[in-house]
């Protein structure tokens, strides 16, 4: 069966290396905020915001 996801990229093995993402993030000019509103911030704001107690 083939994935419907591309291949992951060499230095991308798995969650342990997301803080090569931040650091790619910063090394272009990202402010910290914009690497945390990448990295996850912004889910958990559309979350918060959307999706209350049942």
């Amino acid at each position: 069966m083939r994935s419907l996801f591309p291949a992951m990229p060499g230095w991308f093995r798995d969650n342990r290396d997301f803080g090569n993402v931040a650091d790619g993030l910063r090394g272009i000019g990202m402010s910290e905020t914009e690497v945390a509103g990448v990295m996850g911030e912004n889910w958990l704001k559309f979350f918060d915001e959307n999706f209350g107690p049942a």
